[in-house]
């Protein structure tokens, strides 16, 4: 609770209270001068006391109480207590230090906790293939981790994104009073330091209206909703009955009270809805902020609900899919048997017409001449006759059938990035590296 006093040290610098006093010392000397509180025999209960206590009066009581409190606190002859903050700034300066150190905090823990849970699940099953979707339609085999990775990324951009957002929020409003700074001689530089900011706001008319720190966490939690409602919505739907790629822990899903069949993937659900509030806390504050006048304004008491609602909903939705995708088991079998549909690659043919000497574009009519053809006999590219694939281009030669496996399209991708196993345990290395970071 920032309760400033000032301390006459070389022409008068500000601290907080709770860093310049002895706080045991403080509860003992209460308890003698039987201050108008109650104390409990422990002192770390005392100090919470006298914190909630110190905090009612900042945001309710007048000055003349807090100085007279702060007075029987101080302990120190030689201090000379004086207030010197409005609770403006006091308030502004509580939600910068709650939002920027304690939420993104925790929330940076938990995106760490999701991005190890998956790299641990894609080093575990290295070799599974699945076919990878465009447009909800086959397109072309990929690994199972490769697949799972790309949301590792995601969630590591949404690390780099707080950790910014906590960065461009590092400043310290205390001493802009309620909007004009104070009369006393404030160290603010001191204070901020004190207090853990490494700048200090340059405007005081600005930092008392500013809730842009704000806008940018709901904004980045935003983001973390949508990564979470992509994959909550992808895992959903691959482990339904029709794709049967992977089964959900037990302990996360719920049956049905009619339907004694039912597997319903309710917490992955309730993360997709969730989404949809912390969008709409977002929008609530911009909505909030976009007609204000410099400077303060009462409207800004809506931002803390919005912020720590979303922060609320963050962390738990954080929680519950580190402990689905710890929990997630994969089916090879049935990813394979997906591959076999879609002609999957026909794309691995046409690059193989286009190293032979091909344009992309013939390459490409090409192969999906031959894709018809398949279509209409009910065949499989493995099942083709050399013939047949002679009938769609004359370069098709028996190198073609080295192509029909779904691990050689895998291998063949190389480039920086792509799905093959090498580039895949590289990607796990990467991600490891910036985990310990």
């Amino acid at each position: 609770n920032l309760v400033v006093v000032e301390c006459p040290r070389g022409g008068g610098i500000t601290q907080a209270c709770a860093t310049l006093l002895n706080l045991e010392n403080l509860a003992n000397i209460l308890k003698k001068k039987s201050y108008k509180m109650n104390f409990y025999n422990d002192t770390k209960t005392s100090l919470k006391q006298i914190k909630s206590y110190l905090k009612y009066l900042a945001e309710t009581a007048n000055p003349e109480q807090l100085v007279e409190y702060l007075n029987i606190l101080k302990g120190v002859p030689s201090v000379e207590v004086n207030y010197a903050e409005t609770t403006v700034d006091i308030r502004e300066a509580e939600t910068t230090v709650s939002a920027n150190q304690n939420e993104i905090e925790n929330i940076l823990k938990k995106l760490k906790a999701l991005v190890e849970a998956i790299v641990t699940q894609a080093e575990n099953n290295l070799n599974i293939i699945m076919p990878g979707y465009t447009h909800t339609r086959p397109a072309q085999p990929v690994l199972f981790s490769h697949w799972l990775l790309a949301y590792a990324w995601m969630f590591t951009r949404d690390r780099e994104r707080l950790i910014n957002v906590r960065e461009i929020s590092d400043y310290c409003p205390l001493g802009s009073g309620a909007l004009a700074g104070s009369n006393f001689p404030l160290d603010r530089k001191f204070l901020a330091e004190k207090l853990g900011f490494s700048k200090i706001t340059l405007n005081s008319m600005d930092a008392v209206s500013d809730r842009d720190f704000l806008i940018d966490f709901l904004s980045a939690c935003a983001l973390i909703m949508l990564h979470l409602s992509r994959l909550a919505e992808e895992l959903i739907w691959m482990s339904g009955e029709e794709f049967g790629f992977f089964e959900l822990p037990e302990e996360l899903c719920t049956g049905s009270s009619m339907m004694p069949n039912k597997k319903n993937p309710d917490a992955l659900e309730l993360i997709r809805g969730k989404t949809g509030r912390c969008y709409g806390n977002l929008l609530s504050l911009l909505t909030v902020m976009k007609s204000t006048l410099l400077a303060y304004n009462r409207d800004f008491q809506e931002d803390k609900e919005a912020v720590f609602d979303t922060a609320c909903t963050v962390n738990d939705c954080l929680e519950i899919m580190e402990l689905l995708i710890r929990g997630l088991k994969p089916v090879p079998e049935k990813m394979l048997q997906a591959c076999q549909k879609g002609y999957i690659l026909a794309t691995d043919l046409a690059d193989y017409l286009v190293k032979k000497g091909l344009g992309f574009r013939q390459a490409h009519q090409a192969v999906g001449r031959l894709v018809r053809y398949c279509e209409k006999k009910g065949k499989a590219f493995d099942q083709l006759s050399l013939k047949e694939f002679k009938k769609a281009h004359h370069l098709f030669d028996q190198e073609v059938y080295k192509l029909l496996s779904f691990s050689a399209s895998v291998k063949s991708k190389e480039v920086l990035g792509a799905t093959s196993p090498q580039q895949v345990k590289q990607a796990i290395r990467k991600l490891k590296n910036l985990l310990k970071k």
